[in-house]
C-alpha cells in the first residue's frame, strides 16, 4: 500500500462542501467523499467540534487525515471525517465560536418589486426596507462589517441602499459584466451610481447572459456570507424561492422577512 502525503489548504478542502443528508457529504471541490452514505452521521459534540477549530486557529498540527483514492480519480475520507466536518461547517458558517463566524459578511435575497407594491413608493416597500435597516443595523453591531448584494431591482438594490445609506462597505455580486444591459434607462443609470459607490464589485461567471448565471450568483453569494437576509412571502416559485431553498439544504442560518404578514424568524 503506498501513502503519499498531500498537504491542502482550509479553502481548498472546503470548497463545494454539501451536506446532502442521508446522500452523503462531498468537499474539495466535489472530489472528496467526506461521508458516503453508508457511514456514520456526523456524531462531534459542540466541545469536541469547537475544539477542532481552535486547533487550526492556533496553527497546532491537527494530526494526519487518511484518504484512499477511488478508481475515478477522486477520493473517500478513511480517517478523520468528522475532523474534515467540523472545518468545512464552520468555514460555511453553519455554526459560530463565542458568537464568531468564520466570516462576517451578510448577504440579501428576496422579491423584486412586482410582488413587493411595485415600483412606485408605496406601504409594503417602506415595511421592507425599515426590516432591511434595523436588520443590517443589528448585524453591524454584532461585528458583521460586509454586506453582499446581487444588485437585482428590489429587495437586493433596497438593502444596498441602506448598507449605503449607513456608511457600510457593499460587495455588489453581478452574474455577468453586461447585468442590467437590458433594463430601462433609469434603472440602467440608478445601478450605474451604485457600483461607483460599492466598495468591491465581484462578476460570477465570464461572458453574456445565461439563465443558470443568476444561480451561480446566489450560490457565489451563500458560499461568501455567514448570514442571509431574505425577504420572502412564501411562494413556491421564482429565485427568492429557489435560494431560500438552497439556504435550507446548506443548513447556514437566514433571517427571514415575510412581507405579506409582516413576521421575522432566525432560522
Amino acid at each position: 500500500m503506498k501513502i503519499e502525503l498531500r498537504e491542502l489548504t482550509i479553502r481548498q478542502l472546503s470548497d463545494g462542501y454539501a451536506d446532502n443528508a442521508e446522500a452523503g457529504v462531498v468537499g474539495y471541490g466535489g472530489k472528496l467523499d467526506i461521508r458516503p452514505p453508508y457511514q456514520r452521521e456526523f456524531i462531534y459534540k459542540d466541545k469536541q467540534r469547537d475544539a477542532v477549530i481552535d486547533t487550526v486557529r492556533k496553527d497546532f498540527p491537527l494530526n494526519v487525515m487518511y484518504w484512499a483514492v477511488q478508481d475515478d480519480g477522486t477520493f473517500e475520507v478513511i480517517d478523520g471525517q468528522q475532523r474534515t466536518i467540523s472545518i468545512c461547517q464552520y468555514v460555511k458558517s453553519v455554526f459560530s465560536i463565542n458568537d464568531m463566524y468564520f466570516s462576517k459578511a451578510v448577504s440579501f435575497t428576496g422579491h423584486r418589486p412586482e410582488r413587493l407594491g411595485g415600483y412606485c413608493p408605496n406601504p409594503t416597500k417602506d415595511d421592507v426596507c425599515a426590516f432591511l435597516k434595523r436588520t443590517i443595523e443589528k448585524l453591524n453591531a454584532e461585528g458583521f462589517t460586509e454586506f453582499i448584494s446581487g444588485a437585482a431591482l428590489g429587495v437586493d438594490q433596497w438593502a444596498a441602499d441602506v448598507a449605503l445609506d449607513l456608511g457600510l462597505d457593499l460587495t455588489l455580486a453581478l452574474p455577468f459584466a453586461g447585468y442590467g444591459e437590458n433594463w430601462p434607462k433609469e434603472s440602467q443609470d440608478y445601478l450605474a451610481a451604485m457600483k461607483t459607490k460599492a466598495k468591491k464589485i465581484v462578476v460570477v461567471c465570464e461572458g453574456e447572459y445565461k439563465p443558470h448565471k443568476n444561480y451561480f450568483r446566489n450560490t457565489w453569494m451563500l458560499d461568501n456570507s455567514s448570514i442571509v437576509v431574505a425577504v420572502w412571502n412564501g411562494a413556491p416559485d421564482g429565485g427568492t424561492a429557489s435560494a431560500c431553498r438552497g439556504l435550507k439544504k446548506s443548513g447556514k442560518r437566514y433571517i427571514r422577512y415575510n412581507p405579506d404578514t409582516k413576521q421575522e424568524e432566525l432560522i
